[in-house]
């Protein structure tokens, strides 16, 4: 028996400039819970949608969140001054990794002392937004005692149950991304682009 969630079943959608107007009054209406909007990248990277996605999710009822597109290449300091700078009073957060190339122990050290600094800042853990493959092939294949302080937020659309990576193995997954782009549901939760990234809270 499948436990994959169908299209109509998200109860947190992630956005950013790409997924243009939204409504967040259906979103809501649709059964999500949480928007969680990109806020920043590397040291001055801005999404322009940010602050209104905040400000109008917040008056529909939604919970709110903000994510930074993890690039290694910049330090870990600058990089969180700019989400910082960003965030004002949001507290639930997470941390985009997507990069495809292997990471030396001082770029994952890089990316540990941020997730460090968002915590003391919110007083939350960030969450942590991967793949299996991504992260056991490209984070010198897992084995990092301090992912597990951080709740993995994974992304896997093709299996019905998400493959979780080596990391996390003990603790499980706290929202699954099961669907992306092409999967045509704008329309049904509201927003202008055609597609939608959905996640669902586990449990």
């Amino acid at each position: 028996m499948s436990n994959r969630p169908e299209l109509t079943n998200a109860t947190m959608i992630d956005l950013s400039s790409h997924n243009g107007r939204v409504d967040f009054v259906r979103m809501k209406d649709m059964g999500v819970k949480t928007v969680i909007s990109r806020a920043t990248w590397r040291t001055k990277g801005r999404d322009t949608t940010f602050q209104h996605n905040v400000l109008a999710a917040r008056d529909a009822g939604l919970e709110v969140a903000g994510y930074h597109l993890w690039d290694s290449r910049y330090s870990a300091k600058n990089q969180f001054a700019n989400f910082k700078h960003a965030l004002r009073d949001i507290t639930l957060t997470a941390l985009d990794v997507e990069e495809t190339i292997i990471r030396s122990p001082a770029r994952m050290r890089r990316m540990h002392a941020w997730l460090i600094m968002v915590r003391e800042h919110t007083g939350i853990p960030p969450m942590i937004y991967t793949s299996q493959g991504l992260w056991n092939i490209y984070m010198n294949n897992g084995y990092h005692s301090w992912a597990k302080d951080y709740p993995l937020w994974i992304c896997d659309y093709e299996n019905d149950e998400p493959k979780i990576p080596v990391d996390w193995q003990d603790v499980g997954y706290e929202y699954w991304q099961y669907s992306g782009n092409g999967n045509g549901m704008g329309a049904y939760y509201g927003t202008q682009s055609s597609s939608v990234d959905l996640n669902v809270e586990r449990g």
